[in-house]
């Protein structure tokens, strides 16, 4: 069976989620997945598109999510994990994300080989 291209972001993503409590909530499951894959600030509507719903849904549902950060121009730079420097920080893939508290178990899990705590 060939292995998932994003298969250690998938589960960074789930942990994450599971640990924000949002893992029945697909807006944050998939901001949580661009954001570990990109490392870019995530427009809305990009997420809108991915979800298949309209912006205007997308915008009333992140107004009642009060962990959802966003920068200067509206774009979605975090939600659990975010690219604001926070004392906590880790790598995926070359790139730095930050968080305001480590899962003391994502560094040390040999599930997400491309995970390195800093």
């Amino acid at each position: 069976m060939p292995m998932k291209k994003h298969s250690s972001l998938d589960l960074l993503a789930a942990q994450l989620a599971a640990h924000l409590d949002c893992t029945q909530d697909v807006a944050c499951q998939q901001i949580l997945q661009v954001l570990a894959e990109t490392g870019q600030p995530l427009a809305p509507v990009a997420i809108a598109n991915r979800l298949q719903i309209s912006l205007e849904q997308l915008v009333a549902h992140l107004n009642h999510i009060l962990d959802t950060e966003f920068d200067h121009k509206g774009n979605i730079v975090g939600w659990g994990i975010t690219l604001v420097p926070t004392p906590h920080h880790f790598w995926v893939d070359g790139r730095a994300l930050w968080t305001m508290l480590m899962p003391m178990h994502a560094h040390s899990s040999p599930s997400l080989p491309r995970l390195r705590r800093q």
